[in-house]
C-alpha cells in the first residue's frame, strides 16, 4: 500500500478491501494476535522485502517478528521500524492519525 506509514487503520482497511495480489507486493503483514500465538518467524517470500508478524498482546506488550531483506534496510533501520511499530501498536496513536 502506497504510504502505508501517513494512513490511518481506517484508510488502509478501506485501500485492502481492493485486495493487491502478493506476486505485486513488497510488504507483508501478518496478524496472529487473535489465535492468543505471541511470536511467529515468517519467512521472506521474493520479491518482499519485509514481512511483519504481530502476536498477542500481553502484558501492555505488543509482541512483533520482522524479517526483512538486509539489501534493502539495515539491521538499524529495520529495529528503529519495529520500535515504532510496536509503540504506536501500544498507545494505540495509528488508529486516529
Amino acid at each position: 500500500v502506497a504510504d502505508a506509514d501517513r494512513q490511518s487503520v481506517l484508510q488502509l482497511a478501506r485501500v485492502l478491501e481492493s485486495a493487491v495480489p502478493v506476486e505485486q507486493a513488497s510488504f507483508t503483514i501478518t496478524d496472529l494476535s487473535e489465535t492468543g500465538i505471541l511470536m511467529q518467524t515468517p519467512i521472506l517470500r521474493q520479491p518482499l522485502f519485509g514481512h511483519l508478524t504481530i502476536g498477542a498482546i500481553a502484558d501492555g506488550a505488543a509482541y512483533l517478528t520482522l524479517v526483512h531483506d538486509a539489501r534493502m534496510a539495515t539491521e538499524g533501520e529495520a529495529a528503529a521500524f519495529l520500535a515504532t511499530v510496536r509503540q504506536n501498536i501500544e498507545q494505540a496513536n495509528f488508529l486516529f492519525v
